[in-house]
């Protein structure tokens, strides 16, 4: 166990990126294209979106402190078997399906926007009221009690103290969306970002995750994950009429379509690319100003 006071954090898991990257010299490293200045530069893994004690938890006792790192770290853990898993039998088992709900909630919260997008909310009493509630819709009493505790706390242990709660949430709505495997077409690979789950509310924007959303998480280069909600009225994404938990082979069409939202839906700075995109990478932006990807079905 690690007790230093000082813990560099990572927003990605280290064993996440390494799905995307290649090993030299003894470190793992990953190619990155720089979103506005589109230049592409080679990063370690090491430090590759990491931050200062980011999501400790306001406590001077060592393992509350730690809880959410701990807690996260054992979902990455399992990461690597449910990808053997899903190359090896082609589908999601049921427990699998469930560490992948986990396993992006889990980014979700993690993510820089998304946090300073929390962290807006519970600024203000009157948005903080409604996130509060929105979260915690469950427990009737809680967030009466969080309201009070942020009177007595500083502004920046709020997010701190609810991102577990957050978490708790959002595994909560995921468990009632469907999972669908998608492999990528002739070897052309899934980008990713340094945000990795990248959601299509589909103009949606009255929950922090509604049922008409969408949403992508590259696995690795192979495979690509996509959760739609059931009950959504926007239903017209072709991939919502694939068998649920089965590993599905996508043609160039489905391809190039999963490929630009994923592009166009990462809230990050950088895009993490195949080592083919190297010494192509110009192109590969070209290609994606001429077929723009709409903002929703």
């Amino acid at each position: 166990m690690d007790f230093h006071f000082q813990q560099r954090q990572h927003r990605v898991p280290k064993i996440y990126l390494k799905q995307f990257g290649y090993l030299e010299n003894g470190i793992w490293k990953i190619f990155v294209v720089d979103k506005v200045v589109r230049s592409l530069v080679t990063i370690p893994i090491d430090i590759f979106s990491t931050a200062i004690n980011e999501f400790d938890f306001p406590s001077d006792n060592y393992r509350e402190k730690r809880h959410f790192e701990e807690t996260a770290g054992k979902i990455e853990s399992l990461y690597p078997m449910v990808l053997s898993s899903i190359k090896n039998q082609k589908k999601l088992t049921l427990r699998h399906e469930d560490i992948l709900r986990h396993f992006a909630a889990s980014l979700i919260m993690r993510s820089e926007n998304n946090r300073k997008f929390f962290i807006e909310l519970l600024q203000h009493p009157e948005t903080r009221d409604k996130f509060l509630n929105e979260v915690m819709m469950s427990d009737e009493e809680t967030p009466a009690i969080a309201k009070l505790a942020f009177i007595m706390m500083n502004k920046d242990e709020h997010l701190p103290l609810m991102q577990g709660i957050i978490t708790n949430h959002l595994v909560r709505i995921l468990r009632s969306f469907h999972a669908v495997i998608l492999q990528d077409f002739n070897g052309r690979s899934w980008p990713v970002s340094d945000e990795p789950v990248c959601i299509d509310f589909q103009k949606n924007y009255s929950w922090i995750l509604p049922v008409e959303a969408e949403l992508y998480l590259p696995l690795s280069p192979d495979y690509c994950l996509f959760l739609f909600h059931p009950k959504s009225q926007l239903n017209s994404n072709q991939l919502r009429k694939l068998k649920t938990n089965k590993l599905h082979l996508t043609d160039e069409e489905t391809h190039d379509g999963v490929f630009k939202k994923i592009v166009d839906f990462s809230g990050g700075k950088y895009l993490i690319v195949n080592n083919k995109y190297r010494t192509d990478f110009e192109s590969f932006w070209a290609e994606m100003a001429s077929n723009p990807v709409s903002s929703g079905n």
